[in-house]
């Protein structure tokens, strides 16, 4: 069995290094059976699980891709289109980044967690069952002075 460290590897660096949409995430994926499939669906929450849904109900719609794209423009347009991650942030950074631009009480929470009244009944984090959207997200919070 493929360890769980291969999956957050491609989890990882597939987010900010991919040329086409969905990238090795896809095609990890697109394995039935999964390797690591309640790992990954732990990692990804609601993501991975309709995707998963989708993809089995429908497995030729996804069809492996070239990643030799040779449209250096295409790429370029896709790398900008906001599905590539251009920098990744930990609590420590993002919370210097907060500090420095005037915020404070500046504090790492869960998905349902907020000084926002009423906040969980926005469902912006959470799915209508409580569970997190995206588990593998970083929620920060902070007040600006």
């Amino acid at each position: 069995m493929l360890p769980k460290s291969s999956w957050t590897m491609i989890e990882l660096f597939d987010q900010a290094v991919r040329n086409h949409s969905g990238g090795e995430m896809l095609e990890y994926w697109r394995q039935n059976p999964m390797p690591q499939e309640e790992f990954v669906i732990e990692r990804l929450g609601s993501e991975v699980k309709n995707a998963l849904k989708s993809i089995r109900q429908n497995p030729q719609s996804y069809s492996k891709r070239d990643c030799l794209e040779k449209d250096f423009e295409a790429i370029g347009r896709f790398r900008l289109g906001g599905e590539v991650h251009q920098w990744m942030y930990d609590s420590f950074s993002i919370g210097r980044l907060l500090e420095d631009t005037g915020f404070v009480q500046i504090k790492k929470c869960g998905a349902d967690e907020s000084c926002i009244e009423n906040f969980n009944s926005y469902l912006l984090d959470i799915e209508g069952d409580g569970s997190t959207r995206k588990p593998d997200s970083l929620f920060m919070e902070a007040r600006k002075i």
